[in-house]
């Protein structure tokens, strides 16, 4: 009876390392929910999206023309804050909603003159549609809108304080692209184009209010840098 044992345990054992050796080379099954696991092949499993949805995060723009007539003291020009705050919203891989907000302030002192000051704040919101998905580089176009809201303060010839108030509309298509450097971070750069829509100012000297009617609109191009941080 040993004597016919110890052959049948031999072959058994014959026949499990063959089998254990398959089943370690094809590797365990796949993980539960669907994600796939290493095989005995070396293929690692794929990476998360660069562009998994929603999601959202915090920018700064920083627009060059803005910036430059804001320094000049060019009130009369399109009025816009140099550097806006902006929060991205990535609700579909293709769509991206953009508000923002800016606000800059100025003043001359006495010494330098008479006192003088202003200032200027924006809200704007933007559609951008992907036409090349930021995996890790992207290219977006969209409409943007966007009022704002801007005043002077001066001493009037006659001694009294003069306040002017205004509130002028912008509507502009924007072309843009960005670069992911990792998937939370990114640069990038935007050409605007569009109309803007000046309201009619108001003028308070010595507590008598004016409003002058006007009928003005303006045509310019702008350009914006960005920088972009995603939560996740």
């Amino acid at each position: 009876m040993r004597r016919t044992l110890v052959p049948i345990a031999l072959l058994a054992a014959l026949a499990a390392g063959p089998a254990g050796a398959q089943e370690k080379a094809q590797g365990p099954d796949p993980a539960p929910g669907g994600e796939s696991r290493p095989t005995g092949g070396g293929a690692p499993a794929a990476a998360p999206g660069w562009w998994d949805v929603p999601r959202i995060g915090l920018g700064l723009g920083i627009d060059a023309l803005s910036l430059g007539s804001f320094i000049q003291d060019t009130v009369a020009g399109i009025p816009a804050a140099p550097v806006s705050i902006y929060v991205p919203l990535q609700v579909l891989p293709w769509l991206r909603l953009d508000p923002s907000f800016g606000a800059g302030t100025y003043q001359q002192s006495a010494s330098s003159g008479s006192p003088y000051s202003g200032y200027t704040w924006t809200v704007a919101i933007g559609a951008l549609f992907y036409i090349v998905p930021p995996q890790p580089f992207g290219v977006y176009l969209g409409p943007r809108v966007g009022v704002s809201f801007s005043g002077e303060k001066s001493r009037a010839p006659s001694g009294a304080v003069e306040e002017l108030r205004e509130v002028d509309w912008s509507l502009l298509g924007a072309f843009g692209a960005e670069y992911f450097f990792f998937r939370q971070f990114a640069l990038g750069a935007e050409l605007r184009l569009g109309a803007y829509f000046f309201g009619n100012p108001t003028t308070t000297v010595g507590g008598t209010t004016t409003t002058q009617e006007r009928n003005r609109t303006g045509f310019a191009t702008s350009g914006v840098f960005f920088l972009r941080y995603f939560f996740y």
